[in-house]
């Protein structure tokens, strides 16, 4: 298992992720500085890999040790995402898996895995004034218990 499942196509790019949502009270942990100024959460699939496996793998390289206290997550949304970047079209298809992270003791501010990057916890209001991927987010995190199948198309598509 080594490439990523970003795959360049004549008409854009194809791109297979995960994502992990760790809740704790009202905020979400995610990712801030790796490309831009946004927040996201998660990776890419590897070839080979299932998505149980990337979550894992994901959440081990942005919190190391730590990630051994979570629990299984939850699958909770799946997202089928088409946007631009640069003028080259994307067709993305993520799964997200929802995590209690309760005891999870990590500070907002804090860079485990690169120093280019820091992890912080976001509340749900906060995301509405900023740029946050994936787009639900802004709209709250799925949590009925189901899994919530979601398309969005941004409109430069």
């Amino acid at each position: 298992m080594t490439g990523d499942l970003s795959v360049k196509l004549a008409e854009g790019v194809l791109n297979i992720r995960v994502g992990a949502l760790l809740i704790k009270g009202d905020g979400v942990l995610m990712v801030h500085g790796r490309h831009g100024d946004f927040y996201t959460v998660g990776g890419r699939v590897r070839f080979g890999e299932t998505m149980e496996a990337a979550i894992g793998r994901e959440l081990t390289e942005e919190l190391g040790e730590k990630a051994k206290i979570l629990k299984n997550g939850e699958l909770c949304a799946v997202l089928e995402n088409f946007f631009v970047i640069d003028g080259e079209r994307f067709h993305e298809l993520s799964a997200y898996f929802r995590y209690d992270a309760t005891a999870l003791e990590i500070e907002s501010g804090v860079s485990l895995c690169d120093e280019n990057e820091t992890l912080e916890w976001i509340s749900l209001n906060e995301m509405k004034d900023l740029t946050v991927y994936p787009l639900f987010l802004k709209e709250g995190i799925p949590s009925d218990g189901g899994v919530k199948f979601l398309s969005i198309v941004e409109e430069d598509f």
